[in-house]
Parts: structure tokens; sequence; C-alpha cells
């Protein structure tokens, strides 16, 4: 999947990050990490907090991309000083088109992450995906598939629909 900053941000999840105030992303480019786009006044994430995250998101694209690919996330930072430890980190599955899928809030404390290391967050992410894919399959025949992030149009029934996943 080739991505850029303009189509991680733009597509996939711009407003949703905005609304959580302070974010960072990042994201794989051509096999390497790219550290994508900040809300402006958004501190940098502490060193340990950024490595973790790096290694995650190589972690979960190189064992479970599945078609698609990962981005991971932070937000919620609790102060603006450089070298902050934000609050949640996100690890999140964009399809093909560019739809983010699973979002998977890690909320624990940044000592408990680096203890477990990635293989949890790995397990937790597969067993993510084989839920959202088995739900799809139940739900849709793939000329039913909508592609929202290529444009593709919400009908008042797929309205209707997000309204009661939620419930």
């Amino acid at each position: 999947m080739n991505l850029d900053q303009n189509t991680v941000v733009t597509r996939a999840f711009r407003d949703q990050l905005i609304a959580k105030g302070n974010f960072w992303v990042w994201f794989e480019a051509e096999g390497s990490v790219q550290q994508s786009a900040h809300s402006p006044l958004a501190p940098h994430p502490d060193l340990a907090q950024e490595m973790v995250c790096r290694d995650l998101l190589k972690a979960l694209n190189r064992n479970i991309a599945m078609d698609g690919t990962w981005i991971v996330a932070v937000t919620d930072a609790p102060e603006f000083t450089h070298g902050t430890e934000y609050a949640t980190i996100w690890m999140l599955w964009m399809d093909e088109d560019g739809d983010v899928h699973i979002p998977i809030e890690v909320t624990d404390p940044l000592h408990v992450v680096l203890e477990q290391g990635p293989d949890c967050r790995i397990e937790h992410a597969l067993e993510a995906y084989e839920v959202w894919k088995h739900l799809l399959d139940l739900e849709q025949k793939p000329d039913q598939k909508k592609k929202y992030a290529k444009g593709e149009k919400m009908t008042l029934v797929d309205m209707n629909a997000f309204d009661y996943i939620g419930d």
C-alpha cells in the first residue's frame, strides 16, 4: 500500500484525531517507518513511547498486514512540553481503499506496554481483525462493500446501520 502523510491523515482519521486534541501518527511507506502529521502544537512524545510505537508498527505490518496496513498514533497528551508521555496509543488497521476498520485503543501505562512487548498487542490486533472479518463476511457480499475513503457516499441505509453498531 502506497501511503503518504496526506493519505493517512486526511482519508483515514483526521477528524477523529483532531477531536482528541494533540496527536502524533506513524505509518510505513516503502518499508520504513515515517512520522506523519501531528496537531500543530502537539508536544513531541517521549523517546521511549516513540520507540514503542515504531516497533509496534513494524511488528504489526510485518506479521498481520492482511492486505492493508497498520497505523499507530498517540493521543491525549497530559501537558504541552517536549518529551511528553501520551496517555493513549492507537493501533488502526486501514484497508487498501484507505478506510480504517479496526481502531484498537491501548490505555495501559507505558511501562506495562514495554513489559508486555509487541507480541501481546499483535495477538490482540489479530483477534480484532478476525472478528471484524467474520462480521463483514456475515453482513456483506463483495458487491455491497462501500468505499467511503474513495469518495463513495453513505446512503441513509448505511447511516442507520452505523447507528446500530454502537448500541
